[in-house]
């Protein structure tokens, strides 16, 4: 039987547009069953580099705020 390579849950929200700019949240699944939320901000034109640039490079948001944002995560531990 093939074994299935885990691949992490990610998701991208827009909170807010100010001076050009989006202030975008992005949360990711990590193979521990954790996960963590980082913030940054995004021009749009490249969503997908700008949310791989987020997530090795943004602020990570306390856990109180990335759950109020991501709710669907909230049953998962919220990695500190």
């Amino acid at each position: 039987m093939k074994e299935k390579k885990w691949k992490p849950k990610i998701i991208q929200r827009n909170l807010g547009q100010f001076g050009g700019l989006w202030i975008t949240v992005v949360a990711r699944t990590r193979v521990e069953g954790t996960w963590g939320a980082y913030v940054g901000v995004t021009t749009g034109d490249y969503p997908e580099i700008e949310k791989k640039r987020i997530l090795d490079h943004g602020a990570k948001l306390r856990s109180e705020v990335a759950d109020a944002i991501f709710p669907e995560l909230a049953a998962i531990r919220y990695s500190n």
